[in-house]
C-alpha cells in the first residue's frame, strides 16, 4: 500500500499489526519508512555579560545540526567570544551514528562511552 502511495491505509495496517504483535520487527520498520528522512535545526544563541568593575563580555553562536537518517546527524557551529577587548572564535563540527538499540533486546545497560573531540581555536 505504502509502494503505490496508499500511506494512511498503510500506516493504518502497520499500527494494527503492533497491536496484534508488539514485537513485530516488519510493522515497526513500516511506521518508520513514513518518518522524514532529513530534519535541520538552527541555533543562535546570544549572551552578554555587563560588569562595573571590567569591559563587558559577549558570545554568540550559530548552530546547524542536520539529522539525515535515523542513525546519522551531523553539528556545524561557530562561536565568538569577545572577553575584556580580545575577540576569538572556533568552529565545530562533529558526525553523530547511532547503533542499533541492541542494550534494549540483551537487557543490558551500557558499560561506558567514549568521546573524541578536537578543537582549535584562533583570534580574529
Amino acid at each position: 500500500m505504502h509502494a503505490i502511495g496508499e500511506s494512511k491505509e498503510a500506516q493504518l495496517a502497520f499500527r494494527q499489526a503492533l497491536v496484534l504483535d508488539p514485537g513485530s520487527i516488519e510493522a515497526r520498520r513500516g511506521l518508520r519508512s513514513f518518518d522524514s528522512e532529513t530534519n535541520h535545526e538552527l541555533r543562535l544563541g546570544e549572551e552578554n555579560d555587563l560588569f562595573n568593575f571590567a569591559g563587558a563580555n559577549h558570545d554568540e553562536s550559530v548552530n546547524l545540526v542536520s539529522w539525515w537518517s535515523r542513525q546519522w546527524a551531523t553539528n556545524v557551529g561557530m562561536y565568538t567570544y569577545q572577553r575584556g577587548g580580545v575577540e576569538a572564535g572556533k568552529f565545530v563540527g562533529s558526525v553523530t551514528a547511532r547503533l542499533p538499540n541492541w542494550a534494549r533486546s540483551q537487557r543490558a545497560a551500557p558499560s561506558g562511552m567514549t568521546r573524541l573531540s578536537f578543537q582549535r581555536g584562533g583570534f580574529f
